[in-house]
């Protein structure tokens, strides 16, 4: 080694701990930021798809009416309506009728694997299919159909406009008309004010 090839050895200066640590502290910071990020479009994805399921369920229910014309002549489901052998539904009274979500589901290409508590009560197969809900609306030349999620029942706003407020509801709240539910299942009562306490967060 000669004497110019050391000296310029000699003058190359490395990185030092402080230096390095700073890199590293800023990359933990982005990589933190990009992970949250992802985290909220993917939690807002699977919102999204588990209240179109939740859609399609309706859907598939509305065919099964129209398939089954002598639905509306059942007497069974009175007995439901008045909670004799069931429990029954809020407000409701006799006008409800009620679907095995298991007629739905053979009739459907739904995937029960994927949202097993969307079909089966307590998301366990065991313990039976759901039941949806047919309610006459006022004038008697609609009705709405009704899913349980929880303690609320969402309707496919057969009853009413989807437009309510300026907000485009997903869902329509069954008792409670011209309030519901947008497609990131947000709730709006019916002055159109946000209420978080009746969101639908599948995040949980």
């Amino acid at each position: 080694m000669n004497l110019e090839s050391g000296l310029m050895m000699k003058n190359k200066k490395g990185f030092t701990l402080i230096e390095l640590l700073a890199v590293i502290v800023i990359l933990g910071i982005l990589l933190s930021i990009s992970v949250t990020a992802v985290n909220k479009i993917r939690k807002k994805q699977n919102n999204e798809n588990i209240l179109n399921v939740i859609n399609s369920i309706l859907t598939g229910a509305k065919s099964y009416i129209a398939e089954h014309p002598k639905f509306w002549n059942s007497t069974e489901t009175k007995e439901y309506a008045t909670g004799s052998t069931k429990p029954e539904l809020p407000e409701f009274g006799e006008t409800v009728k009620w679907i095995n979500l298991k007629e739905v589901i053979e009739n459907s290409n739904f995937d029960t694997e994927k949202f097993p508590e969307l079909y089966y009560k307590n998301g366990k197969k065991k313990d039976g299919t759901k039941s949806i809900f047919v309610k006459y609306c006022e004038n008697k030349y609609k009705y709405e159909i009704v899913y349980e999620y929880n303690t609320f029942y969402l309707s496919d706003c057969g009853c009413e406009e989807q437009f309510i407020s300026d907000h485009a509801f997903k869902f329509c709240e069954a008792n409670n008309k011209g309030a519901g539910w947008d497609i990131n299942g947000k709730y709006y009562d019916t002055s159109g004010n946000v209420d978080s306490k009746k969101d639908i967060n599948f995040e949980k």
